[in-house]
């Protein structure tokens, strides 16, 4: 019997890990199609109320304007402020800072630390604990472009790694929410959806193959 017991034991030491990480990614994967889903609803609400779709012009060379016009059709828990972590909770994203010495600083898709520039026009936390990360570009480089990440477990919960529990999405001149990566969105999956490159965005573009390719998550 003990013999026995030891066999499993050492089973269950091999396989665990695999299955805790499986179980992660599982969550990661529905999280993914949750705060999609939650997006596209508030997108819905608001073209319900004014008769037409939200779209990149109405929110582009504008600070916070995205933030604002969809904080009316979301189930907010904590709301950080127009930039990041200006209401000072603990929930929030600091402005500039990394906290708990980089402990909670984001990831791109290759491990590196990411730029946080996107997720700073507004942050939200909902009451499904999702995290929304707001963006209006205002230079002339990013042609006045309206992004919003999702953190699918909330700022505070690790991994904080693009392409694994973050995720980002584009507003499109049609007023479509795109997926990066998607064909028409600023960042293509070859360059920014990648194990091994280094720049600073690397993983902002997985957000299409994660949602609609399996084989991703494997």
């Amino acid at each position: 019997m003990l013999i026995t017991l030891g066999i499993i034991g050492i089973v269950a030491a091999m396989t665990m890990p695999s299955l805790i990480a499986n179980y992660r990614k599982k969550q990661f994967q529905s999280g993914l199609s949750k705060g999609y889903s939650v997006l596209l609803q508030a997108l819905d609400m608001y073209k319900e109320d004014n008769g037409e779709p939200l779209t990149k012009s109405d929110c582009s060379g504008r600070q916070s304007v995205f933030y604002n016009y969809l904080k009316p059709y979301l189930k907010i828990l904590v709301d950080c402020g127009e930039q990041q972590g200006v209401s000072g909770n603990v929930s929030c994203l600091q402005n500039g800072t990394y906290t708990d010495d980089g402990k909670f600083t984001y990831k791109t898709y290759s491990g590196n630390t990411a730029t946080e520039d996107f997720f700073d026009d507004g942050q939200l936390v909902l009451t499904d604990g999702l995290m929304l990360m707001f963006e209006n570009t205002n230079s002339n480089a990013f042609n006045g472009e309206v992004y919003v990440s999702v953190d699918v477990n909330g700022y505070r919960k690790l991994p904080n790694r693009w392409g694994e529990d973050t995720f980002t999405f584009q507003l499109m001149d049609d007023g479509k929410l795109l997926p990066m990566g998607a064909d028409g969105t600023d960042y293509d999956e070859e360059t920014y959806c990648s194990k091994n490159a280094s720049n600073n965005k690397n993983g902002i573009a997985c957000t299409n193959r994660a949602l609609y390719d399996n084989a991703f998550w494997k």
